[in-house]
């Protein structure tokens, strides 16, 4: 298994690196992804910041008060479950009441699906098949968290988070494979889409972003400097998937 998970990350290298020696031996975290992070990363992260709103006080209010309650200083690992849940909870239930809402005005209400709206699965794993060379194999890869925005057979997903309990590092990209299973399968079928990832302790988020020319973007905020960044980002990706389940509700 572990040698045709390489023959995986191989390909991987050629499709997201061109030009890349083909015959070069690639081994798990050999893929430099960061060589195809360009001038669309920047486009992208800036049409999702220009979303207006602000912070629910609520939200604000939690966030505060679980340090308090457990007399730590940020940052801390006792905080890092409850304050990543508090702001994916928060506008994902925004965005569901925002899309039950929308649904109900529309001859989409009543269609099958309408009712099963987004929501969050958790402990995951990816799995899928591929063939290289005529030789079959299920890479597999964890997942803390999955967004559906649909039918999870076919993949009907826009977002794969992974958790760390432990303090992050920047550069730390561990949702791609799982992105990368996703992504390339959907295209084995015709259906070119794009997905994001977020890797974070809740205090450095690492966002990443794989759209339909399979490009690879990156970005990396750090909460008590980029909280608003970072707010609207997730509320950006959570909106997106509410427009792809309306999408999958009326075809």
């Amino acid at each position: 298994m572990a040698q045709i998970y390489r023959r995986f990350l191989h390909w991987a290298k050629g499709v997201f690196h061109s030009g890349t020696d083909q015959n070069e031996n690639t081994i798990e975290g050999e893929i430099h992804w960061s060589r195809a992070i360009r001038h669309y990363m920047i486009r992208l992260w800036r049409l999702a910041l220009n979303e207006s709103g602000d912070k629910p006080d609520s939200l604000k209010q939690l966030l505060d008060d679980g340090p308090l309650a457990l007399s730590i200083t940020p940052p801390d690992i006792a905080v890092i479950r409850g304050r990543l849940d508090a702001i994916l909870f928060s506008r994902l239930s925004a965005a569901i009441k925002e899309e039950i809402n929308a649904l109900k005005h529309t001859s989409l209400g009543d269609a099958p699906g309408a009712g099963n709206t987004l929501y969050l699965d958790c402990l995951l794993k990816v799995s899928t098949p591929h063939s290289i060379k005529g030789e079959h194999f299920i890479p597999e890869h964890d997942v803390d968290n999955i967004l559906w925005y649909g039918d999870r057979d076919k993949l009907d997903t826009n977002l794969v988070i992974t958790r760390k309990e432990i303090p992050l590092d920047s550069q730390d990209r561990s949702p791609l494979p799982s992105m990368i299973l996703i992504h390339r399968t959907r295209e084995f079928v015709g259906r070119k889409s794009e997905i994001f990832g977020i890797c974070t302790d809740s205090y450095q988020w690492n966002f990443m972003h794989i759209n339909k020319k399979r490009q690879v973007s990156r970005l990396s905020l750090y909460w008590l400097h980029d909280q608003h960044q970072i707010e609207k980002l997730v509320r950006h990706i959570i909106r997106q998937a509410a427009i792809l389940h309306r999408k999958a509700v009326g075809s």
